[in-house]
């Protein structure tokens, strides 16, 4: 994370637990602590203070915060006590613990403590970094669009420049696929920074281009559950020692199976975004080949996230209606993209469990052997 990111995501919490416009959030806890508190003595019901608590969590999105400040409110737990999150935290812990309210206090209190706890240590980070600051600093400032991070981690790093060369021949493809199907040129697709580490590119995309982007991200995320738990059981079966020629049988077949799967991902992502987007024919080849690459991309690991500029209210209520439910829309599917991420990553770390059929058939073949 780049120290100007760093610096804004103190500001953003700052804002939404602090302001008058998110409505004191730390505050709005507190009195729902207190009205649990007064329920148990037979005082009045909790349900306002939960309401109001609540109606300040909806107004709080994290569609204009990077995948990387988002995975550092995680690391100060403090995602958990914002937003949609800690709403159904709130519901299930409620759920719960219907009769005893005195464990709904303690596990509230603790998302107030961890909200506080992560604020305090953010306003730190603020201060450390102020000297470093320019005076009349506003927030990172892009220009119209979405600003779209491609991470190139784990099997899709770029480790020489013959995967350098590789890796810019296939966006090339994807940006130029994705400006067809959006009526718009490929050099509309801007480069406007780059980092270090597991090398990162940041890319500003206009709307269309961005919500096309979107749709075939979260299409065929949709799509791989299947493959996934191809590929889990096909590790598994590497890591068993049983008969060669079985396991090789085996593997193959699972080998199959996974062609197969990545097949269906991008006819039924083809199929879906071509009718979603009302995409003319001329331009399946393109998206087609589009599709394949950010499919492949996905799974060897690469990221890929979008982050919306904040809107004002004042700057909403000016909008064309259509704009507006478009741009709404949009913000949604990039919060559903995420959480179909997170999906799959807990399909990819869930081992597959040993059936004692198939630890009795490695003590067979031991044995044989």
């Amino acid at each position: 994370m780049e120290i100007f990111e760093l610096y804004d995501l103190t500001i953003w919490v700052d804002e939404r637990i602090n302001s008058e416009k998110h409505g004191n959030l730390l505050n709005h806890y507190q009195n729902f602590i207190r009205a649990l508190e007064n329920s148990r003595g037979g005082g009045h019901s909790f349900q306002d203070a939960r309401e109001s608590l609540e109606d300040v969590l909806e107004t709080i999105s994290f569609s204009n915060l990077t995948n990387d400040q988002t995975e550092f409110l995680i690391r100060y737990n403090m995602l958990g006590s914002l937003g949609q999150k800690a709403i159904k935290t709130i519901d299930k812990i409620l759920m719960e613990n219907r009769l005893d309210i005195a464990g709904v206090i303690i596990k509230v209190q603790q998302m107030r403590t961890h909200l506080e706890e992560g604020e305090n240590k953010l306003n730190a980070i603020r201060h450390g970094l102020a000297d470093y600051i320019p005076n009349d600093y506003n927030g990172i400032q892009y220009e119209e669009g979405v600003l779209t991070r491609l991470n190139f981690c784990e099997k899709a790093s770029i480790n020489n420049i013959v995967d350098f060369k590789k890796a810019a021949e296939n966006w090339h493809i994807i940006g130029r696929g994705l400006a067809e199907i959006s009526d718009a040129k490929p050099q509309d697709i801007k480069v406007i920074g780059a980092s270090r580490g597991s090398i990162i590119f940041d890319l500003l995309l206009n709307y269309e281009t961005a919500i096309s982007f979107s749709v075939i991200i979260s299409t065929v995320l949709k799509n791989t559950k299947t493959f996934y738990e191809i590929k889990k059981i096909s590790a598994k079966i590497h890591s068993i020692n049983f008969d060669n020629k079985k396991k090789i049988a085996i593997l193959k077949q699972l080998a199959e199976g996974e062609e197969d799967e990545k097949k269906k991902i991008t006819e039924q992502t083809v199929a879906k975004v071509t009718k979603q987007l009302k995409i003319a024919n001329d331009k399946m080849s393109s998206l087609t080949k589009a599709v394949e690459l950010i499919s492949d991309f996905l799974e060897k690991g690469g990221h890929i996230d979008f982050v919306l500029p904040p809107q004002e209210d004042d700057e909403e209520e000016n909008e064309d209606s259509a704009v507006r439910q478009e741009l709404s829309n949009f913000r949604k599917q990039v919060q559903e993209t995420r959480v179909l991420i997170e999906d799959i990553k807990r399909i990819i770390h869930t081992p597959v469990e040993s059936s004692d059929a198939s630890d009795k058939q490695s003590d067979d073949d031991e044995e044989q052997n």
